[in-house]
């Protein structure tokens, strides 16, 4: 296994709601998602700046990181809209 640069965008995989609270930090509703990166690889997260309703197998995402403490980053995704030429 090595470290490999990655663009940081991908496709949401698969994803559920959930409607129940199961960790003081997580409210819900709330998705868990697995997007699978546009190299190749799977990664599981949330999809964040969305509504659960909106969410959808197949939807362009790209990584967002929030720093949850000085130099500790918590890769999330959001919507992306790629350019259309």
């Amino acid at each position: 296994m090595e470290w490999v640069p990655a663009s940081g965008r991908g496709l949401v995989y698969t994803y559920t709601i959930f409607h129940r609270q199961y960790h003081p930090a997580f409210v819900p509703p709330y998705n868990v998602a697995v997007v699978k990166l546009d190299e190749g690889p799977f990664f599981h997260t949330n999809v964040i700046e969305i509504a659960p309703e909106a969410l959808w197998v197949g939807m362009p995402v790209e990584v967002s990181f929030e720093e949850l403490a000085p130099g500790s980053l918590l890769p999330q995704f959001r919507p992306w809209a790629p350019e259309v030429a």
